[in-house]
């Protein structure tokens, strides 16, 4: 396990971050190609305090359980962390998770209660995640499914099998543009669910006030939002 000193100074020249990412949260997380816009964003708060990103992929069960192992430095997103036991940045990132519906639709979402009754499809785990409100809103609906493969939600959506679709509208938009141009809808995207920041857990609490201190200089020069905008493009 590498040893991180107390900053930049006392560390030898980019020395090596192991950061657990979830790998299956394009744009967030893209492991082919090593980018996307959480890897961006703490490569670049880490090569500012004077450390190299080391991105691990992982699927999103592993992340903690490594984390905790010690087998990683740090771990982004996932989950938000409080109660991981560890020294938590600042929030780095925002998941704007949505009802997304077919534009030409008559399907109107305008409270998370009003999923209770018309044919929706989330990604696997959604209601563990998605907070009580939406959990107690399809827990008895029929028409409710999740699906192991989220690029599935976008087909179903295409070919009118379902009315709703319950995802992270950048995660959905990534995805559908993988599809045939041909069959894409116009989408109208009901922002019922409130937006959710996400820390990095460390296990270094030095280590994160320079992540933090890298952060915020992020924020005051654009590049936070360079990095941002370059990934996570709305169709509003």
């Amino acid at each position: 396990m590498l040893i991180l000193q107390s900053s930049a100074d006392d560390v030898p020249a980019r020395a090596a971050v192991r950061v657990g990412f979830i790998s299956t949260i394009a744009p967030y997380v893209i492991p082919e190609g090593d980018h996307g816009a959480e890897v961006d964003l703490i490569r670049e708060a880490l090569r500012r305090s004077g450390r190299e990103l080391n991105a691990v992929y992982l699927p999103l069960q592993r992340v903690r359980a490594e984390f905790d192992k010690r087998h990683l430095d740090a771990a982004a997103s996932g989950e938000p962390a409080t109660g991981w036991g560890a020294a938590l940045s600042a929030p780095y990132i925002e998941f704007h998770e949505a009802a997304i519906v077919d534009a030409s639709s008559d399907i109107r979402v305008n409270t998370i209660a009003d999923l209770s009754g018309i044919r929706v499809a989330s990604f696997r785990g959604a209601t563990e995640s998605l907070g009580p409100d939406f959990k107690r809103a399809v827990a008895h609906n029929p028409r409710y499914q999740e699906l192991n493969v989220d690029v599935d939600l976008c087909r179903l959506l295409r070919r009118g099998m379902i009315d709703a679709v319950v995802s992270d509208e950048y995660i959905y938009r990534y995805l559908d543009a993988s599809l045939p141009a041909a069959t894409a809808l116009t989408l109208r995207v009901e922002e019922v669910f409130p937006r959710k920041t996400y820390e990095v857990a460390f296990h270094d609490a030095r280590l994160r006030d320079d992540f933090d201190t890298a952060l915020a200089d992020m924020r005051r020069d654009g590049t936070y939002e360079r990095i941002v905008r370059a990934y996570l493009v709305s169709g509003h």
